[in-house]
């Protein structure tokens, strides 16, 4: 049987070094969540809910390609990619282009998938979906 000792040294205790990470909890308030309609009681009703939390990146997704096929028709029309990695990308082949760009969004939904818990990260989601929306409404203003 192991006796176990209190490390002190005075009245200071010594803890042994251990990684922890840094936020453990959620970043949602349990106890105002529900009462009222606010946007963070949306995004805690995402981070609760699988299907609507599925529903907003699979509309990233199927954002992000419609973005990469406006872009594709805005280039072979003459006009040019404000982004420069993308512009770097396109100007060497719009395959790579499309590998690069398919590649990060299903990173970036599986990250968001797996800690689709955090409050921070269901925010990143939304602002995510919410770019790519503003995208699209520019595409369509240029495509007028």
């Amino acid at each position: 049987m192991d006796i176990i000792r209190d490390q002190r040294i005075g009245e200071r205790r010594i803890n042994p070094p251990c990684f922890r990470w840094h936020e453990n909890r959620s970043g949602f308030d349990r106890r105002n969540v529900g009462r009222s309609r606010s946007f963070t009681s949306f995004l805690y009703f995402l981070s609760q809910n699988r299907l609507a939390m599925m529903a907003i990146l699979l509309s990233f997704v199927i954002l992000n390609l419609l973005d990469f096929f406006l872009t594709v028709n805005v280039l072979k029309n003459g006009g040019g990619e404000l982004n420069p990695l993308m512009k770097y990308l396109f100007e060497s082949q719009s395959e790579t282009a499309f590998l690069f760009k398919m590649s990060v969004t299903v990173l970036l939904f599986s990250l968001v998938w797996k800690y689709r818990k955090f409050r921070k990260i269901v925010l990143l989601a939304v602002n995510m979906v919410a770019t790519y929306v503003f995208l699209m409404a520019y595409h369509a203003f240029g495509l007028l």
